[in-house]
């Protein structure tokens, strides 16, 4: 009898009391949190890699721009090493897909991208903690999906960047971007913001 009562009870346990002997609520939360997010962003790099882009019967150039904005997000706001590593994964998977594909609006997004985050090392949002880890990954992912054996525009247009920075220099201006206006944020007077930039491009270089 007492074996019966006792199956009674765990077949009538509760997915509450489940998850409540797996950990705290808060703690699995965060867990599922991180979770979503390596998934998300390796996912994401994975569909489009597949994904035909000779025109925009699958996914239009905006799209592409949001799915790559959205895998930044993910590295530039998540604390997490594992789900950054995956987002970087993620975008470099987009970025070799775009560099590889015929249409000439596509394959100037990773370089729109990559001007963006240059500019960024001077930004006061980005901490320079853990090697500039976010600004490293990104840009990186970038020049990892560049064409092996070709010229890599992108490499020497970040190299002279990230060098005339780290050297205290003013960098070399890159393309106006549509919808900007020519930034020039060497010329900022703020020693503190240099430095930081300094600190990033010494960062990434290292990497």
């Amino acid at each position: 009898v007492l074996a019966q009562e006792s199956a009674a009870g765990e077949e009538e346990d509760s997915d509450e009391a489940k998850l409540a002997r797996l950990g705290p609520k808060e703690q699995l939360l965060v867990v599922s949190c991180w979770l979503t997010l390596k998934e998300v962003g390796l996912c994401v790099g994975t569909c489009i890699q597949g994904t035909p882009l000779d025109s925009d019967k699958y996914l239009t150039r905006t799209q592409l721009i949001v799915c790559g904005n959205l895998l930044l997000d993910i590295i530039f706001s998540t604390l997490h090493n594992g789900a950054i590593e995956k987002a970087r994964l993620g975008f470099q998977k987009v970025c070799e897909k775009l560099l590889r594909c015929p249409r000439r609006d596509l394959r100037g997004l990773p370089a729109e991208w990559l001007e963006r985050l240059l500019e960024r090392l001077f930004a006061h949002d980005v901490p320079v903690v853990r090697r500039s880890s976010q600004l490293s990954f990104s840009v990186l992912a970038i020049l990892d999906a560049e064409v092996p054996n070709t010229h890599r525009a992108l490499l020497e247009r970040a190299m002279l960047f990230l060098l005339a920075v780290a050297k205290g220099q003013t960098p070399p201006a890159g393309p106006v971007l549509e919808g900007e206006s020519q930034v020039q944020p060497a010329d900022a007077k703020d020693d503190g913001v240099r430095l930081r930039a300094q600190v990033h491009a010494l960062n990434i270089l290292r990497h």
